[in-house]
Order: C-alpha cells, then structure tokens, then sequence
C-alpha cells in the first residue's frame, strides 16, 4: 500500500489513522468536512499543526475524480463524528464523490461506521436483532452504511463497526469528554453504562490498520474488545452471510488512556 485517500480527516478515527499512515510512510489524500464553530476549528488546525508540514499529506474540502487518484490504493472513509450536526449533508455528498471514485477506478473501499447504528441500548440486543439507530450519529451512520452498499459495483469493500472510542482529541460532544472536564471525577468509579464499550484510539487504528491489510470482500465486522464483554454480552449475530463479530485485543487499559485524556485537556481544552 503506497497511497491512501482518506475521506472524513477532521473526525477522531480518521485523523488518528491519518497519523498512523503517514508513520508506515504512506502517502495520504485527505478530504475533510471542515468545521464551522471557532472551537472545531481551532482543535483541529492544533492537530494539523502536531503533524507539521509533511510532502505525505495532502488535505483538502473536496475531491475531483482525475488521472492522479487512480493511483489511490484504497479509500477509507469516516462517517463523520457531527459535533456540528449540519455537517451530515456535506458528508453525505463526499461519499457520493468517493464511492464514485471506487466504483469508476475498482479501488477497495472501507467504511468506518460504529455500534451507534443499533441504537442506545446495545446492552439488550439478541441474536435476531437488525440495526435499528435511534441516535442522530447512529441514523446517519447507517445512511452511509445503506448508500455503500446500494451503490458499490464491486466486493472490494468492507464496513467496520467501531465501539465508543476515547482519548486525547476525542470529540468535545462525547459523554467521556464532558466527564473529564470535570477534573475531580472518580476514574475508577464510572458508571459501567459507560465505560463498558469503551476502546482507546490507539488501540482502535492498530486494529484498523490489520483490518485493511486483509482481503476485503464485502463484509460487515462489528468490532468489539473481548476484555470487557463476556460471552453473553457479545454483540449480535446476524442472519447476513457478510455480517460478523469481531473481537479486538486492547493494550491500552480504561485507567491509562482515561489519565491520557485527562492530561490532555488540562493541556489543550484549558488554553
């Protein structure tokens, strides 16, 4: 793998994987839905600027399908993470513009998508039970889920559901992140409706990263950490050949990267 066009730059998921492709010294087209509210912007231009000036990155706000990005190897596209809800219409058009870009060049496409698709209850799904999102993350989710797969004229793609993932830079409007800003709260003592799903994005890009390296042949992985869901607690099977669990290993413990969050907001969230 030698170039990357990675649509959804300014989500949690897809910066961090950003990072981790130009370490592997791959080249990365980026494409972002750029923020609008001073405070989106202003944490994202920090991120850019830890990175620094890198002949491997290239981002912009739109894509136009010419002879360079036959080139691309793959598309990676993060559903975006809509900390400004009206985002949802640009990033719907940029997966129109990406899966074009698969379907008129066959490029491999991975779609980054998450168990908000099952709605807010995850903890009571059965075996039977279809995605059914209740949240305004998790219906935009599966509206990109549903277009990938009405729209796609290969079976070089794969959608990967990812749990709630944390750590430095997380999205301002995520329940962890709004905890943590209240630097008096007990680490060890969180309700367990919220930490039992939890995965460190360190961990999470890792996984990601031996996800895409493996044959993509249309297939749905809901990604979860086999630490802290026991065998009654895994998520669905589901009656879809294509469909599968996934179980991740973490390195990172809720203790360590929770302590790493809250380092960096005292650092960054308080300039």
């Amino acid at each position: 793998m030698k170039k990357v066009a990675v649509f959804g730059v300014q989500t949690f998921l897809g910066f961090a994987f950003c990072e981790h492709l130009l370490s592997q010294g791959i080249e990365v087209e980026g494409v972002i839905v750029e923020p609008i509210e001073r405070e989106h912007k202003a944490r994202f231009e920090e991120r850019l600027m830890n990175i620094g000036r890198n002949s491997l990155l290239k981002i912009d706000n739109s894509v136009q399908i010419d002879e360079k990005l036959k080139e691309i190897d793959m598309i990676v596209y993060c559903c975006d993470d809509l900390v400004e809800e009206n985002c949802s219409n640009a990033d719907l058009k940029n997966l129109q513009k990406a899966t074009t870009l698969s379907k008129v060049n066959k490029i491999p496409f991975v779609l980054l998508s998450s168990h908000h698709v099952y709605g807010e209850k995850r903890e009571l799904l059965e075996d039977e039970t279809a995605p059914k999102a209740t949240s305004v993350k998790g219906k935009h989710q599966k509206t990109c889920e549903n277009h990938l797969k009405n729209e796609i004229n290969h079976d070089s793609y794969a959608i990967f559901r990812f749990p709630t993932l944390y750590g430095p830079w997380q999205p301002v409007n995520e329940s962890i992140h709004l905890m943590l800003m209240n630097k008096h709260i007990d680490l060890l003592n969180l309700p367990l409706s919220i930490v039992e799903d939890l995965v460190y994005i360190d961990d999470a890009v890792q996984t990601l990263w031996h996800l895409v390296n493996e044959k993509l042949n249309g297939q749905i992985l809901h990604i979860y950490d086999s630490d802290s869901i026991d065998n009654e607690q895994e998520p669905p099977k589901s009656q879809l050949s294509n469909e599968r669990k996934y179980k991740m290993r973490k390195k990172i413990s809720l203790q360590e990267g929770l302590n790493r969050q809250l380092d960096h907001i005292v650092q960054f969230e308080e300039k």
